[in-house]
């Protein structure tokens, strides 16, 4: 948790409580609309439990990287208690920031994504 006056230092924000309906291309979208540049945007998924259209089914739970540290800051100060998809987030600093590993397929980001 970040003190007041704090900043947080990772350019990586954990996102929780996501409907399982959320796509890593619909957070991305609302955390770049409202807080800035995205790097990479992960959505971690169940591929066991498949959406109508033969999507994976969100486990609720996702991590943000934003392309500047106070992107990041901003996004923990405003962000908690957003609507996504019919459902309140919350965000926190990404604790395990170097080591956290979204099982997908494929990386998420790079051309159009930022």
């Amino acid at each position: 948790n970040l003190g007041a006056g704090q900043v947080s230092t990772s350019r990586r924000i954990y996102v929780g409580n996501l409907s399982y309906r959320t796509s890593w291309m619909t957070l991305k979208d609302v955390f770049r609309a409202e807080c800035g540049p995205v790097v990479r945007c992960d959505v971690a998924v169940d591929e066991s439990k498949l959406m109508p259209g033969g999507r994976p089914c969100s486990k609720g739970w996702g991590i943000v990287e934003f392309e500047s540290e106070l992107d990041a800051a901003k996004a923990l100060q405003t962000m908690t208690d957003y609507v996504i998809d019919d459902r309140q987030i919350f965000v926190r600093e990404d604790r395990e920031s170097s080591v956290t590993s979204v099982p997908h397929k494929a990386p998420r980001g790079g051309p159009g994504g930022m």
